[in-house]
Formats: structure tokens, C-alpha cells, sequence
């Protein structure tokens, strides 16, 4: 309620009366504290008295008695808090200035400041001083428009002044049609650009209509409405005038012109046209048009609502609070909800609020912060639209209520410009029925009871292990919210309870626990009360802490994880579960003033453990062997994972040989120079220290570090040495034969690592926590290298000349120890000598080295070529062959180019010696070569079906040369079908052989040769051999198509599959074709047309070995 009403008493009211008679007289106008122009000159706070005192009362709603006390701190914090301000309660210069554009009133600078430091250069004034003047006439208790002159009451609007120019906007409305009676239909857009204060707007109405036909026009940005409703007058002109600024424009701004559509309006027509606008600068004719819309008659969709509560309740404070609800009834058809704008005509300042959500059949659908300066709240709706299906609906608002004890709340639809109800069917808005829809009776905010506090664990609450012995360890984080009003704090009791975790204690208390509170969100805590032993039944602080409404804090309960009493022991495997005790009377009240009792709460159960590390043997690196001497070899690899609960300063490194793991001889003696590498998590070295050159018989070698193992990280050591033979026996301390180390003797390392916990100042020793842990397993064994053909070799084929191929590709394993190849010898047959020019090593893509060909044994010496030991993979050696021209004056044609790896020589890395590797099985696979090769793939025949029909096409493929030109001089075709169908005619005639080359149609001449199951019954496979009248030479490709008369096809089921094979499993020496088409089956006899004055007698002529893609085939199948 006002604060008039709170002021009791007729004499009182006389005075005022009195007062505003007065002030009317000198011309100004009373606000609702009976105070006259007020101004702000000074800081104010707690104690300070006086007439800027009322003044700042009258604004924050405190009672105006000019005595700054606890109430009104507590008014200023609220105040503050829904300004976006520090709630520290004192008004400062930022709270000056900020009631600029917060408060109720509207406020200016003294003459010449621009802001709120320094002095005026004109009248040498503070510009810290603020002048607050109050609502214009017509906007008393907070209207949103004033009454007398539809102007905008939201306070002090600066008119900024600047040039401003206006156009037609870009999402301006289609013309559209509209319907008689609804609401809000959106007209016309407007973008307004520049700098400046528009003051004044006048719009013109266009079409064949009445004045009377736009009954209610309005001016939105966006979803909010700007202005109350306007009329057109007798002239058609729609007029807005607010001295004080209807908007601003910093850049841009588009202004959408509203109208309700009044009934009985059905073929008129309607638009409005912008024909002026005013600024500082002066009032602009425009006459910008926007769309006619054409007006129809329609039945819409109705929207009405039942009771609206909460009526004449009692709201507490409290998160969640409803404050709207109505049943809502949909008619006719389901209707879009786009936007609704609820305004609080309750006493309620618009910081008693926060958190807005809106709910539709008990699902949330929208939020907003809170209320704005008019007392709106707006949920906009645009991006994402609910539907109400016809029927009832349920909608609901609810918010934090955070302040405003004894204050009223009465959320209301004003209406129809406040809510966008779209039908569903004809897209336009509906003018809510019986609009506004208000609770009865206002409500009011704890009338009886004040404000609340509650306290909950937050979040943040620790959840995991604390250490034992720990110092200022948190064991529980608590939310404290204050509601209705400002909350004072006076106690607080934090305690805990124990739980023994296994060995008999007596109960325990803490030593030195604290409480410490943090006001913007953990960020910062500072500590309350004293510091005391903390005991389980609680003990008590002392906060004298006011918590403000919304603003919740956090409250930490810290203790040192030690028994403080000497009755009982805190052991590893005990739980602490922290808690704030229930008070006794420990809370005021500032506003209403009673104390009342804080509530208890409990946080996480905690686990008192102790630290621990835990050393593991690297999976990842396993078992190894060696040949002697080995240098700088990883003889161990561990993990160490630090402790969940602190961190452990590691100190030393203790290893020790365990000699007798295979054989007896490999001992401390025979391992020099060993050291340690310890990684990071990210693999960067953190410590190495000094390496050991001479190991100790029998004893620990250890290392001196001095690393902090952060909590929850890992680390990783690696152990290395020089290992070697010393030849003697390091137990018994003699030399001889048998001292010597051997094949299969071996030896692990065991390790255990020591340190101290920083926060419980314990003894940690990684392992299972005392023992240590053995690393690998390192053997002696002979070291060998072996060389193989790898599985990446190429298959077996055929080549065209004058190209780099590779023939070979060699694997190298060596095991025990790396290995350097210095040597490889690889031989070729003596044709293929004939057409080698040169012979590439290559690993990868890069090229090892080069030697010249035209012999059958090429060899490669002075390699330096590195094969690592087993365990880091293999090598694979590439042998590339350079082929020169085949044919007269060149190589031979089809020469074997059969590539074999008969040695190589390799120096071991350990021990330097160089001998002959083994080779097993290194011999490349079949490959000729030819000065041209043809290529057969086939080719899609148009239609797979199975018909009666002659010169059916039954496969089509195509032969390219590559290489140069090719020439062929007989095929063979192998058809598999049913017994019942018949291809061709006879053993000679019904088949034939087309060249369809590039859409030709070419036949190729030559004898067919049809086996008797081809033609007659039988299902094959039986052969159709083919020899042309002249060979058939190709230079680039050709595509072929063999046709068939087919009869006795009938049945589903039957078939025809015809094969050019590939039955050649190894090469078919060069020769003249009358010789080779003895294989009267060979699928293709072909030549490269190498020989001088090539014929078919010429020894040039091949089979089918190694053509690529064979064997091609297609059938031909009856339809289904």
C-alpha cells in the first residue's frame, strides 16, 4: 500500500492537504509522501538524519521520517539489490545516479555536469548532487501512461537530440486481410535511424474506412507496448505527443503500428500512413505509407478466463510463489499464444520479484527476469508459440518472492494489447473475453508472519575424502536465502556428526572450526565469529550477518580433521557428516522486527581417509630381450597414481636387482650407468637425477628427488642402464666360464618410491603401500635378423614398359638387438636383365638407394639402413624397377622380371658386429613384362532379360591398350545356362561379335566355333570359341558386344551366363599365335605388336596370364 496509507491519522492528512495547497502555489505538484522537489546532495547512511533522508525514503518505500535507521538500511539493500547495485545499504554516488533510471521519480544533474564526478563548470556545484522530481500530473501511482495525455510515465526519458530520419521498414506488413473485432493487427512498420528523442507521432488513416473502425491504436517495439490506446479524431489523425520522449534512437529502432478492429467493419479498408514525427531538432513530414488491408468478417477463436487466484491470500516469501493462475476456456478452435504481459497493480515494488516462469497445463513454457519499470512482466512467446487446443487450459505464473512484507500483490491481464492470442485458422490476433482478468482482492506478502530464512547444503558441498589431519578443511557448504525482508543472523551453530568407521573411539571434536560467508557466490569468503573447537552437539558463532532478500549467500562450517580433545582418536575410514544446528531465537526480522529460530541442515557424509599411492607396473611396455652389450636401455617402466585427498611430496626412489629370475649370471655387475626418467601426465620430464655408473651387490640403489605429486595426478618412471658381460659372478665374487651371461638368463628390477603427505605430514611409500614393485622382465638373447617377402608385395601380373614398378617388397624383423643394413644382393632372370635399367630402394616414400640394372645380380652396398629391435615392429624394403622399351632394339617381350633377395649384411647396434642376415622366402611374385598391356572390364548391357529373340546381346566389355597399341587374334567364351535354352544356331552360325565402340555398330568378321551343348540342350559350361578374319588391333580401347540367337527360353528360372575367363595360371611364352591358340580354350590370345614387322607368325603372341579384371561376365535371366 502507499505510503500515505500507512500514515494514520486525520490531523496528518490536513497537513498534507495543507502542504500540496501550498505547493500548488509556488507550481509544483505533491507526490505521494507529501514532500516537495527534493535532491540527494550527500552520502547517506545508517544514522544520518534530515530532509535528503525522507527524500531517499520516499523513493525506496521506507517510512519518511527522516531518521535513517536499520529498516531503512534494509529498504536501500532491497532497493539496491533489483538495481543491479551493491546491497550494502549505503546510498553512495552510484546509487544516486542510478536512481536516474531506477526510481519513481525522475531525476536530473545540476546545470552543466554530464555525469555524477567532478563539479559544474557552469555553477561550480557537486554533479554528485542528484534532483529528484516527481511524477508529472497523470502519472500518479505509477501509471504506466498518463492518464491526461497518453504520454509514457516511465520515468525521466532523456530527450536526445541528433538528426533522425525514418523509412519504410524492411518486415513492413504485406497487405493482408484483417477481421472485424480482433485485436492488435498489425499494420505498418516504421524504421526510425539516427540519434535522437522522438517526442511526437502522428499517423494518417488510409483505405475506404470509419475513424471509428481502428477503435483502439497502439505503438509496440517488439513485444513491448509503448503507448496506451489512441483514437483517430474526426480527421483521420491518429496523434502521440510526450514532451519527455516516446523512444529513443541510438542507431535504429522499428516501431510497429497496432490496431483493435471494431465490429461490423467487414470490406472496408484500412492502413496508416506516417505523416510526421517530432524531435528536439523539430517536427519532420514524411508521408510514408504503409499496406491497405482489406477487412473481413469471420468467426473467431474466444479465449476467456475463469477465477483468477491467488485472491486475498497470504503469500510467503519463498522461491516458486504463484502469483497468476486462471483457467482459461478456448472456443471454436485451438488458439496460438505468442505473448503475455501481466502488470502487478499491487503495492509490491517490482523488486520483491525475480525468476518469472510461466506454465501451461503444469508445463513451464517460458521465463522472465521480472518486472520492468512500469510493473510489467512480459513473457515473449515469438520464437516458440504454445498452442491451446480448444478446451480448458490451465495458466499459471509463479516467481521468487523475495521482499516486500506487508506489501500487496495483484498480478492482472489489463487488456487486449497486452496478450497476443493468434487463431489458429485464420492467423489473427483475438481480443481476449472480459479482459482485465484480475484476482478479486490483492494479496498480501506475509502480512502476519515477516520474512523467512532458509538454509540448504548447496551444491558446492564437499562430497569427496578429507585427509586426516588436515588443516582448515571445508566439511560443508550451505545456501542461506532470506525472504519478505532483510534477515539478521545474530548465531549460527555449526557442528557435525561422527561416525566410528571401525576401531573403538570415544566421540571427537574438532580443533579450531570457523564459519565463513561469502556474498557473491564463492568467489570471495571472509570469516564470521571467532575460531573455536568444534564439537558434534555444535557450537556456536557469532555472525551479526543481515542477509538481504534475494541476494542468498553461502556459509562454509572449515575444521582442522584432528581431535582436539584428547578423548578419542580420529582414525582413516571415520565419517564426518557436517551440519548447522537448529537455533534458538537467533534471526531478526529487520523490517517487521521478532526474532525466530534458524532451522537445522546437513551437507555430505565425509570419509576420513589417509594418503595413499599407488605404483603399478607399465602394462604398455612389456617383457623384454636383449643381446649384450645394450646401451641406454629401458630396463623398467612404472605408473604411479597420487592420493585422492592431498598432496605427497615424493622424496626417494629405491630399486633393487632381482637377479634370480631366469638363469643365475645376469647381476648387478653386468648393469652400469642406470638412471631414472619421471614424466608428467603430458609426457614432460620433471625429474632426472644423477645417474648410479656402479651398482651395489645385493643392495637398494636409490635416487634423491624432491617433486610434489598433486593430488589425483599421475606420473611415470622409467629405469635405464648400460647393460654388458662383465664375466663374473657378482654373489660369489669369482670370474670364470660359467659367470659368463647367457642365452635366456635374465633379471627384474623392483622399485618402491617414498615420500611425505604435505597436509597430514605422513610417511607415503608407493607399491601396495609398503612393498615394492617389479618392473619387467630383461633377458639375454642372441640377436638375429631376417628377411622376408611381405604380405604388401604385389601379386603376380604383367607390366607395360617404360615405367617404375615395384616388384618387391621385403620385411626385415630383427629381434634382441637393432640392426644397420650395409649390404643387399637381388637377382633377376636374364630376359628381365634385358629390360632393367635401374633398381630403387625405397622404405616408404622415401628412397634408400640406386643401382644400375641390365645384369641378373644387382647389388647394394654402403647402406646405413636401421631396423629396430622387436617391439617397435618391422621394416618393409621396397625394390622398384625401372623398365626401359621392350621390342626391337629393347628388351625382350614378356620377360620374367621375377625379383629375389638372395642376402644382405647387417652390424648389429649392440655389440657392432657385422654379418649376414637370414633370408627366407624373398622372392617376389610372377611378373612379365611387355612393351603393351590390355586391360578388360565389362561394360552394362542395356537390358539383363531373357527373350526368344536373335542377336541378343549377351556381354559387352571393353579392351584398353596400355601401354601402347595391343592386337588380338582369338577369344573364347564360356557359357553356363538351363538344359532347356539354346544359344546360336549351330557349331558355326547364330553367334556373332560386334564393335560398338563409341555407339557404333561395326561387325568383326571371323569363324565361330559353337560346342554342341552351346546350341542345343544342356546346361554347359561349354565353349564358344571366336578367331577374326584379321587380328584386331587396339590403340586406346574398343567395346565389344557378343550377340546370340536365343530360343527355348520359356520358364522362370531360365538362364544364360556367358564368361570371358581367365584360366592361364602361369605366363604362356612369347610365340606366333597359330602356335599359342593350340589351348583352343585360352580366353584371349593376345600381342603387344613388339616383334619387327609384327604378323600373327611373329613370336610376339601371349594367352590370357595376368590381363587385369578377368574373367568379365554377365547373364541373362527369364522374367520374373
Amino acid at each position: 500500500m502507499s505510503n500515505i496509507l500507512n500514515l494514520k491519522g486525520v490531523k496528518f492528512f490536513a497537513i498534507v492537504v495543507l502542504a500540496m495547497a501550498v505547493l500548488a502555489t509556488f507550481g509544483m505538484v505533491a507526490v505521494q509522501t507529501a514532500s516537495a522537489d527534493c535532491s540527494i546532495t550527500m552520502t547517506l547512511r545508517v544514522g544520518s538524519t534530515g530532509d535528503e533522508v525522507k527524500c531517499l525514503q520516499a523513493i525506496v518505500g521506507a517510512t519518511a521520517d527522516g531518521k535513517f535507521g536499520p529498516l531503512t538500511k534494509a529498504a536501500v539493500m532491497a532497493w539496491q539489490s533489483g538495481h543491479s547495485l551493491v546491497a550494502d545499504g549505503v546510498v553512495g554516488p552510484l546509487t544516486r545516479a542510478a536512481l536516474v533510471s531506477g526510481g519513481s521519480m525522475s531525476t536530473t544533474l545540476p546545470a552543466g555536469c554530464t555525469s555524477t564526478a567532478g563539479y559544474s563548470p557552469t555553477t561550480g556545484t557537486s554533479c554528485s548532487t542528484v534532483v529528484v522530481t516527481p511524477p508529472a500530473a497523470g502519472c500518479e501511482g505509477g501509471n504506466l501512461f498518463n492518464s491526461n495525455t497518453g504520454a509514457s510515465c516511465t520515468g525521466a526519458v532523456v530527450v536526445a537530440s541528433g538528426p533522425v530520419s525514418v523509412s519504410l521498414a524492411s518486415n513492413n506488413p504485406a497487405s493482408s486481410t484483417i477481421v472485424a473485432t480482433q485485436a492488435t493487427a498489425d499494420l505498418a512498420h516504421f524504421t526510425f535511424s539516427g540519434v535522437g528523442t522522438v517526442t511526437g507521432v502522428v499517423l494518417q488513416r488510409i483505405g475506404v474506412s470509419a475513424d471509428s473502425t481502428p477503435s483502439n491504436v497502439y505503438l509496440f517495439d517488439g513485444a513491448t507496448r509503448m503507448t496506451d490506446a489512441a483514437s483517430v479524431s474526426n480527421n483521420g489523425k491518429v496523434t502521440f505527443s510526450v514532451p519527455s520522449g516516446i523512444f529513443t534512437v541510438n542507431g535504429s529502432k522499428t516501431i510497429a503500428i497496432k490496431s483493435d478492429i471494431a465490429t461490423g467493419t467487414s470490406g472496408q479498408t484500412l492502413g496508416f500512413t506516417l505523416a510526421s514525427f517530432t524531435t528536439a531538432a523539430g517536427t519532420s513530414s514524411v508521408n510514408l505509407s504503409g499496406n491497405i488491408h482489406t477487412i473481413a468478417s469471420a468467426t473467431l477463436a474466444a479465449v476467456s478466463a475463469g477465477t483468477v487466484t491467488p485472491s486475498g491470500a497470504t503469500i510467503t516469501p519463498a522461491a516458486n510463489v504463484t502469483v497468476w493462475q486462471s483457467t482459461l476456456n478456448v472456443s471454436q478452435r485451438d488458439v496460438w499464444m505468442k505473448r503475455i504481459a501481466l502488470r502487478n497493480v499491487g503495492s509490491a515494488p517490482a523488486a520483491s520479484f525475480q525468476n518469472f516462469k510461466l506454465f501451461v497445463n503444469g508445463i513451464q513454457v517460458a521465463t522472465a527476469l521480472g518486472l520492468d519499470v512500469n510493473g510489467y512482466v512480459t513473457f515473449d512467446l515469438m520464437a516458440a508459440p504454445v498452442l491451446l487446443t480448444s478446451g480448458s487450459r490451465v495458466v499459471r505464473v509463479d516467481t521468487d518472492v523475495i521482499s516486500g512484507a506487508s506489501r500487496t500483490v495483484q498480478f492482472s491481464l489489463r487488456n487486449a494489447a497486452d496478450v497476443d492470442f493468434v487463431d489458429s485458422s485464420f492467423n489473427v490476433n483475438i481480443a481476449p473475453t472480459s479482459a482485465p482478468w484480475t484476482p478479486t482482492t490483492a494479496s498480501t506478502i506475509s502480512g502476519s508472519s515477516g520474512g523467512t530464512l532458509t538454509i540448504e547444503k548447496d551444491t558446492t558441498s564437499p562430497s569427496t575424502n578429507v585427509t586426516l589431519a588436515g588443516s582448515d578443511i571445508n566439511i560443508a557448504t550451505f545456501r542461506v536465502t532470506a525472504y519478505g525482508e532483510a534477515i539478521k543472523i545474530e548465531t549460527l551453530s555449526g557442528g557435525f556428526t561422527f561416525t566410528d568407521g571401525g576401531t573403538a573411539n570415544a566421540a571427537a571434536t574438532l580443533r579450531n572450526g570457523r564459519l565463513l560467508i561469502s556474498s557473491d557466490s564463492g568467489t570471495n569468503y571472509v570469516q564470521y565469529g571467532s575460531t573455536a573447537t568444534l564439537v558434534a552437539a555444535g557450537t556456536s558463532f557469532t555472525l551479526n550477518y543481515t542477509v538481504v532478500p534475494g541476494t542468498p549467500v553461502l556459509v562454509q562450517l572449515h575444521a582442522d580433521i584432528f581431535d582436539n580433545d584428547g578423548t578419542g582418536t580420529l582414525d582413516t575410514s571415520d565419517t564426518l557428516l557436517g551440519r548447522i544446528i537448529a537455533g534458538s531465537s537467533n534471526a531478526q526480522r529487520v523490517d517487521s522486527l521478532g526474532s525466530f529460530s534458524t532451522a537445522a541442515a546437513s551437507a555430505n557424509t565425509l570419509t576420513i581417509a589417509s594418503a595413499s599411492i599407488t605404483l603399478t607396473k607399465n602394462g604398455t611396455y612389456a617383457n623384454q630381450t636383449t643381446s649384450l652389450p645394450a646401451t641406454n636401455f629401458r630396463i623398467g617402466s612404472w605408473n604411479l597414481a597420487g592420493s585422492s585427498v592431498e598432496d605427497v611430496l615424493l622424496t626417494t626412489l629405491s630399486f633393487d636387482i632381482n637377479d634370480g629370475v631366469a638363469g643365475t649370471e645376469f647381476d648387478e655387475g653386468d648393469i652400469r650407468n642406470m638412471y631414472v626418467v619421471m614424466k608428467n601426465a603430458s609426457g614432460t620430464i620433471v625429474a632426472q637425477p644423477a645417474p648410479i655408473d656402479t651398482l651395489g651387490t645385493g643392495a637398494d640403489q636409490n635416487f634423491s628427488i624432491n617433486y610434489t605429486l598433486l593430488k589425483n595426478q599421475n606420473v611415470t618412471f622409467d629405469l635405464y642402464a648400460n647393460l654388458t658381460d662383465d664375466g663374473l659372478d657378482m654373489v660369489a665374487g669369482v670370474s670364470g666360464g660359467s659367470d659368463n651371461v647367457d642365452d635366456d638368463d635374465g633379471f627384474a628390477t623392483v622399485f618402491q618410491v617414498s615420500g611425505t603427505s604435505l597436509v597430514s605430514g605422513q610417511t607415503v611409500t608407493g607399491g601396495n603401500g609398503t612393498a615394492t614393485v617389479a618392473g619387467q622382465t630383461i633377458s639375454e638373447a642372441a640377436a638375429t635378423i631376417t628377411a622376408t617377402k611381405n604380405s604388401s608385395s604385389p601379386v603376380a601380373g604383367i607390366v607395360y614398359d617404360n615405367q617404375t614398378i615395384t616388384s618387391l617388397d621385403a620385411k626385415f624383423a630383427a629381434v634382441t638387438a637393432a640392426f644397420d643394413i650395409t649390404d643387399i644382393t637381388l637377382t633377376l632372370p636374364a630376359a628381365g636383365a634385358t629390360v632393367v635399367q635401374n633398381v630403387m630402394l625405397y622404405e616408404g616414400g622415401t628412397l634408400i638407394a640406386t643401382a644400375p640394372g641390365g645384369a641378373e645380380t644387382v647389388t647394394f652396398s654402403g647402406l646405413t639402413w636401421n631396423v629396430p629391435a622387436t617391439g617397435s615392429g618391422y621394416k618393409v624394403l621396397s625394390v622398384k624397377l625401372q623398365l626401359g622399351t621392350i621390342g626391337v632394339g629393347g628388351g625382350t617381350t614378356g620377360a620374367s622380371i621375377l625379383t629375389t633377395l638372395t642376402a644382405f649384411t647387417a652390424v648389429n647396434k649392440s655389440t657392432g658386429v657385422s654379418a649376414a642376415g637370414t633370408v627366407t622366402a624373398a622372392t617376389s611374385s610372377a611378373l612379365n613384362a611387355f612393351a603393351a598391356i590390355p586391360v578388360i572390364t565389362q561394360v552394362t548391357l542395356a537390358s539383363n532379360s531373357l527373350l526368344n529373340t536373335s542377336a541378343r546381346p549377351l556381354l559387352r566389355f571393353k579392351v584398353d591398350a596400355t601401354g601402347g597399341d595391343i592386337a588380338w587374334g582369338f577369344l573364347t567364351f564360356k557359357v553356363t545356362k538351363d538344359a532347356a535354352t539354346t544359344v546360336g544356331t549351330d557349331a558355326t552360325t547364330g553367334i556373332t561379335l560386334w564393335d560398338v565402340t563409341a555407339g557404333g555398330n561395326t561387325s568383326v568378321v571371323g569363324v565361330f566355333t559353337n560346342a554342341a551343348t552351346v546350341y542345343g540342350a544342356g546346361a554347359g559350361p561349354a565353349d564358344i570359341g571366336f578367331v577374326p578374319t584379321a587380328e584386331q588391333t587396339i590403340s586406346g580401347s574398343k567395346t565389344y558386344e557378343l550377340r546370340g540367337n536365343i530360343a527355348a527360353a520359356d520358364a522362370s528360372g531360365d538362364f544364360v551366363t556367358v564368361t570371358l575367363d581367365n584360366d592361364s595360371a602361369a605366363i604362356v611364352a612369347s610365340d606366333q599365335l597359330t602356335d599359342i591358340d593350340a589351348d583352343t580354350d585360352a580366353p584371349i590370345i593376345w600381342s603387344d605388336i613388339s616383334a619387327s614387322s609384327h604378323a600373327t607368325t611373329t613370336n610376339d603372341w601371349t594367352s590370357d596370364f595376368g590381363v587385369k579384371n578377368l574373367p568379365v561376365a554377365d547373364s541373362l535371366n527369364w522374367p520374373a
